[in-house]
């Protein structure tokens, strides 16, 4: 094997902790087909290494593509590999989704990988590309004025790229399972893969919109890099590479300065919000004001079309005295009061049965779409005095007799026969309704629900669908606010020494994509600290079977 690539797997492979089954990404061309052939030939090594082989057609180069797959899916055959085929019309997607054939490619491509690693329970894909791809990332970015952040470049290892909503119908999928891009070949150029193509006889296909210049990257490639080499800089591409390592070595150290001071100074609200301290955010050094909303941002979201347009306007924003919003790509809003500033991810709105959600006694009530959770349960009234105060604003206690009272009165036009045990009256869950009001505990008269939820902080987005607990009731007799999350609970269903039974319901939010997000990130150290004594656990006790 050729020693380059032979040393290139060998170090990437350090940060594996087998087993671990792998997509390897194969286009047919000389890089793929270089790391899939090198991987067969260092899997003994590796043992034990589950290889599985991909491959897309994006329908561009008509029959040239279509006998590129059947390449790939022949030399699987020959070396006993399981073969997966992926295909979308990309140039109608292109069209579509008003993006470039090179964007709609890479995002069809990469939805589709995270439809079938989630299908396959695979969390690593592997793809082929060397230390010339990184140079011409690099200049790329450059040229489209990119940040710090940009000029790293690729990574060996990165999360897959969202996926495009557009293609969520086609591939169900994707994004339900954390998938990573691995990169085993960064380091070698593409000399050293026609080396090993040519010593080992390959035969590789080639794809001739390589050379069409229609695209920037082929552009680059073939006209401003030789150029560049030719009257400027000889080894421009190695200082491309050299400023994408050295600028990635920033990067790591200062994603851990930044995930410090967002693990510190962020609060997690609602399930869907991320809020700062507008005062110690503000005396933060602009370059951590911008880390931190883009890691606010991709916690909430996802960084497709966040640019730095975006990050300055909320920056604009947060600087303002008076308490303004600010709509975002991907449904994010910023927002900046008196004393805090954050980003909200905006919930799709809730499906709500008709007259509302019974509350279980004893029991625990889910939201619809998971987005809370309440639990409720009965107890005596032993005199403490915690029953009569006011509790926190998502655990509160109720005169259950009070609610039990309500639907006996709602009830009482009704001649009734006194059952030998009462049934249990529970109370419901709802929606607010459009102009309704009660009396929260110790006001002198009622308030609008509207006013209550932004006395609360409830943020506007939310209040649509926000739960509102309320007693039974019957035409006659409708039904009574008991409580609002978040705020007080109704004067008329408070606990006073009277009281012999005792509602207790405490509420929650409940796990969203936001929230195992945020929980990753703040545990992000401990995480990596972890795995990487794992690794080094795991190399120790191998030294012997891979020597």
């Amino acid at each position: 094997m050729n020693q380059s690539l032979d040393l290139a797997l060998a170090k990437f492979w350090k940060n594996i902790i087998p087993p671990q089954p792998v997509l390897v990404a194969v286009s047919g061309g000389p890089d793929s087909l270089a790391l899939l052939h090198a991987l067969l030939v260092q899997k003994p090594r590796f043992r034990p290494l589950h290889l599985e082989v991909v491959h897309f057609n994006h329908h561009i180069r008509g029959g040239a593509a279509d006998l590129d797959a059947r390449f790939v899916e022949e030399f699987c055959r020959q070396h006993d590999l399981p073969f997966h085929l992926g295909q979308l019309d990309v140039p109608a997607f292109a069209a579509g989704n008003n993006l470039s054939p090179e964007d709609a490619a890479r995002q069809a491509r990469y939805t589709w990988l995270s439809d079938l690693a989630a299908r396959r329970d695979i969390s690593l894909v592997l793809t082929g590309h060397t230390a010339d791809d990184q140079a011409e990332t690099v200049l790329l970015r450059l040229l489209r004025g990119t940040g710090p952040h940009g000029l790293a470049g690729m990574n060996f290892f990165s999360p897959l790229p969202p996926s495009h909503p557009a293609l969520l119908a086609e591939y169900p999928k994707a994004g339900s399972k954390e998938v990573w891009l691995g990169r085993p070949l960064l380091s070698i150029w593409r000399r050293d893969i026609e080396t090993y193509i040519s010593g080992h006889n390959l035969s590789p296909r080639h794809d001739e919109t390589n050379s069409s210049t229609d695209y920037a990257r082929n552009r680059v490639r073939q006209h401003l890099l030789p150029l560049l080499e030719n009257e400027y800089q000889p080894q421009i591409k190695a200082n491309l590479v050299r400023l994408s390592e050295l600028a990635r070595q920033d990067e790591e150290w200062l994603y851990y300065v930044v995930q410090g001071e967002f693990n510190r100074t962020s609060r997690f609200e609602f399930g869907c919000q991320l809020v700062f301290d507008k005062e110690k955010f503000l005396k933060n050094p602009v370059g951590l004001q911008k880390r931190l909303i883009r890691q606010a941002a991709r916690i909430l979201g996802d960084l497709h079309n966040f640019d730095a347009a975006h990050i300055k306007a909320v920056l604009e924003l947060f600087a303002e005295e008076e308490s303004r919003r600010l709509d975002l790509p991907g449904k994010l809003v910023a927002f900046t009061g008196k004393s805090r500033v954050g980003l909200l991810a905006v919930p799709d709105p809730v499906d709500w049965t008709a007259s509302g959600l019974e509350i279980p006694i004893p029991g625990t009530l889910t939201g619809p779409g998971g987005r809370w959770v309440i639990e409720a349960h009965l107890l005596k009234n032993t005199g403490s005095a915690d029953f009569l105060k006011k509790g926190d604003a998502y655990q509160v206690w109720l005169d259950y007799a009070k609610i039990s009272h309500h639907l006996q009165a709602s009830s009482s036009a009704q001649p009734t026969v006194e059952p030998r045990v009462k049934p249990l009256v529970r109370p419901w869950v709802r929606p607010r309704r459009e102009g309704e009001r009660y009396r929260p505990l110790g006001a002198p008269g009622q308030r609008k629900v509207q006013d209550i939820m932004l006395d609360a902080g409830i943020p506007r987005e939310l209040r649509r669908d926000w739960p509102v607990i309320v007693s039974p009731g019957t035409t006659q007799h409708p039904e009574a606010i008991c409580w609002i999350p978040g705020g007080p609970i109704a004067h008329d269903f408070r606990v006073t020494p009277e009281t012999e039974q005792i509602l207790g319901l405490k509420f929650a939010f409940g796990t969203t994509p936001q929230s195992n997000k945020f929980h990753e990130a703040q545990a992000d150290h401990l995480k990596w600290l972890t795995y990487r004594d794992e690794v080094d656990d795991w190399l120790e006790s191998n030294k012997s079977g891979k020597e």
